[in-house]
């Protein structure tokens, strides 16, 4: 989790005192904290209409940037670098769905190594200055109890899968892992949260869909230890409030903004909530 608390640091501007205009008093209020920006630059899965590898978003955050401009700056220039990468290969650079390059791999791994090397290419730290984030959207591939991999001919069980993450938490710079598994498989949740809960943020979002009912059976069970808040899941802003409320009073870290919507609508929500968390 220190990536996370780097990136925080470093995001965090000191606090300031503000004036605001639009009351009919000066009023004094807290200096915003910036989400740390994720970047989605490698598809799969149903982005990629299965061509690549089966998790579905390969990101990664620019946790030691000195501030969110810095930060846009070097994801974008690791973006570029990965397309080097590729082409270097003899990979195709199309893209999928939500904008990440979308390349036939041999095996899932091999886009984690990829991403590394485009960190290094355009200059940075791998770990230090920028951090991969998972979003393997799980319940895409999973098929009668078990995972199906299909790039590397393989099914696998939860505790599989399990033992994979570790290996990668272990090999490559990852701080976050969301979706990791099925949104049904609540023991592999519980197997991977013991495994890798202390170590990364372990994001649910369809596993709780921001369902208040869904989010106290993880903080009951102990699953997971973030919560992905999408005003578009619940459908009203009420449920919106009470599944950040509750997540945050579970003990659960609250995360990231999801792509659908682009109008700046849960942008706005995300901001004002001021904690920091990364958001895509």
């Amino acid at each position: 989790m220190h990536y996370w608390a780097s990136a925080w640091r470093s995001l965090a501007q000191p606090p300031r005192r503000l004036t605001c205009l639009f009351t009919a008093t000066w009023a004094v209020v807290p200096a915003r904290i910036l989400p740390v920006p994720m970047f989605n630059i490698l598809n799969g899965g149903v982005h990629a209409n299965w061509q690549g590898t089966d998790l579905q978003e390969f990101m990664i955050a620019a946790v030691g940037a000195p501030s969110f401009a810095e930060a846009l700056r070097w994801g974008s220039e690791t973006y570029q670098a990965l397309r080097g990468v590729l082409k270097s290969k003899g990979y195709v650079t199309s893209v999928g769905d939500e904008g990440g390059f979308a390349p036939a791999l041999k095996t899932n791994a091999e886009a984690v190594e990829l991403i590394v090397e485009a960190i290094v290419k355009a200059g940075y730290k791998p770990g230090d200055q920028i951090a991969i984030a998972l979003d393997p959207a799980s319940s895409g591939f999973y098929e009668d109890g078990l995972y199906n991999l299909r790039t590397e001919g393989r099914k696998v069980t939860a505790a599989q899968m399990v033992d994979m993450y570790a290996d990668w938490v272990k090999k490559y710079p990852i701080v976050v892992l969301e979706d990791g598994l099925a949104e049904d498989d609540w023991d592999g949740w519980k197997l991977l949260t013991k495994t890798l809960g202390g170590k990364i943020e372990l994001v649910g979002d369809d596993l709780f869909v921001t369902n208040v009912k869904r989010i106290a059976q993880g903080i009951s069970e102990n699953v997971a230890n973030a919560v992905l808040i999408k005003l578009n899941q619940i459908g009203t802003l009420d449920g919106d409030h009470c599944g950040y409320s509750d997540g945050k009073g579970g003990g659960l870290g609250r995360h990231g903004l999801a792509p659908q919507r682009r109008d700046g609508r849960q942008l706005h929500r995300r901001l004002h909530r001021c904690h920091g968390h990364p958001a895509t």
